[in-house]
């Protein structure tokens, strides 16, 4: 668990960051219904949790550069009987360190609040109830305010300010990383070692499952089990095919500790080795993968880490005969190469999988990587049946098609590799390097 005492620093950065004219409103996440009066298990809303610890529900936030109020509900014991525990006004002032309301005081509060800012940090779109509830109370401020007193004249999302905080991780984040990504480990190896042809993809999932969910963890995003040409659909999720012999299973799975995630790629064989067409794909995507992590350093962006992998992806589909009558570079320009690779390399990891944090600055200039920001390098080669130029007019594609070969030998073929990289001074650190994925790792774990 991460120290009460991290949280409320956020909140004062963010208060420091408002200045006298600012107000910050951050409700929880609602419930999200499964079927009918069922509910999934329930997900906080990250940008809440980062300022508070809290995991409820019916809860919001309201920061000032004065005031910090949690407001929330009390315990009721009927609810308790249905739902458990809250943790309630006084438990939630105790242990969070910050002060808090009931719910039932949030309208009445909100309005004085709102009173003498100019700046409103709020996330209007997300929950129109919410917004409706807002716009009410400024509406009836405005009505009944005093000359003396201004009300917010300019909204603003809460990214804003409370992003930038989220990219660099506080070293407690990165241990929990570290142990989701170590529950991520055992997973893997265990689904590497009992699969085999014959088995359904379902089965390996729930070999995932085990793993994460006996540590008391839960699933960072929706496992993909995915053999064969089932590995050639980016996000497949369906998880109940019959895993034949030849084949290849993707694996892109990830477990979940205290909010934050790990999220690794390993892809092998059912058989016991992998075939020669397998083989040198793979090795052209571990190439562009270990090129890419190297060149993840500080100073350096994303699209640097992209740009990199792409150009190794390129010379070894080239090598393939697979691009064919250009340069490395022109196929880069051309985008030729999106009909193996259609994805980008990496995004940022932490308490969303696909985490917070800008790619781009206010001039459309990438932003550079820095100490503490935690990424993922992912590429991947896919061979459709199908010429796909994802995002390209039909034009484009046509112009383009000439220059695109996908041998019948490779058809099916999807392969990814994927690790959670920390970004320090002294170079990228690799946090799931431990996971199998040198070819001769891997044929040995599957003998």
């Amino acid at each position: 668990m991460l120290p009460a005492s991290l949280f409320e620093k956020r909140r004062q950065a963010v208060q420091r960051a408002l200045g006298t004219d600012g107000i910050l409103i951050i409700y929880s996440a609602r419930p999200a219904i499964y079927s009918n009066d069922i509910h999934f298990r329930y997900r906080q809303n990250a940008d809440f949790f980062f300022l508070t610890g809290l995991a409820e529900d019916r809860s919001a936030l309201i920061l000032t550069a004065t005031d910090a109020i949690l407001f929330l509900e009390d315990i009721d014991p009927e609810e308790t009987l249905w739902s458990g525990e809250r943790m309630g006004l006084h438990r939630a002032r105790r242990e969070l360190k910050i002060n808090t309301r009931s719910m039932d005081a949030l309208a009445m509060d909100m309005a004085d609040l709102l009173a003498g800012k100019k700046r409103l940090f709020y996330a209007f779109g997300a929950d129109r109830e919410r917004d409706h509830s807002i716009l009410s109370k400024l509406h009836h401020a405005i009505q009944a305010r005093r000359r003396s007193k201004h009300l917010p004249v300019e909204v603003i999302h809460p990214a804003e300010i409370v992003h930038p905080q989220r990219r660099i991780h506080h070293p407690a984040e990165i241990e929990a990383v570290k142990a989701a990504i170590e529950l991520t480990d055992r997973a893997h190896r265990a689904c590497m070692e009992k699969s085999k042809a014959g088995m359904n993809e379902a089965e390996l999932e729930a070999t995932l499952l085990y793993h994460f969910h006996r540590e008391r963890a839960h699933e960072a995003y929706p496992s993909i089990v995915a053999t064969g040409k089932n590995a050639c659909v980016l996000h497949y999720i369906n998880n109940n095919t019959k895993i034949k012999k030849g084949e290849l299973i993707l694996i892109d799975a990830g477990a979940c500790v205290d909010y934050f995630n790990a999220d690794i790629t390993r892809t092998f064989p059912a058989d016991k080795t992998f075939s020669a067409g397998q083989k040198a794909v793979y090795e052209i995507v571990l190439e562009a993968q270990k090129k890419a992590i190297k060149a993840s350093v500080a100073g350096k962006t994303l699209d640097d880490v992209h740009r990199t992998a792409c150009l190794v992806l390129i010379r070894g589909l080239m090598d393939l005969k697979c691009l064919v009558g250009l340069s490395a570079s022109d196929h880069y320009k051309k985008r030729t190469y999106t009909a193996f690779y259609p994805h980008r390399t990496g995004h940022y990891l932490g308490l969303d999988v696909h985490d917070a944090g800008e790619y781009y600055d206010r001039k459309d200039r990438p932003v550079p990587l820095e100490d503490g920001v935690l990424t993922t390098v992912e590429p991947g080669l896919y061979f459709q049946k199908r010429l796909l130029l994802p995002g390209m007019t039909g034009e484009q594609k046509e112009k383009l098609k000439r220059y695109i070969r996908i041998p019948r030998h490779l058809q099916g073929i999807g392969i990814r590799i994927e690790d959670n990289i920390l970004i320090t001074r002294k170079g990228p650190l690799n946090l799931s390097w431990n996971i199998p994925k040198e070819l001769a790792d891997i044929e040995a774990l599957k003998k």
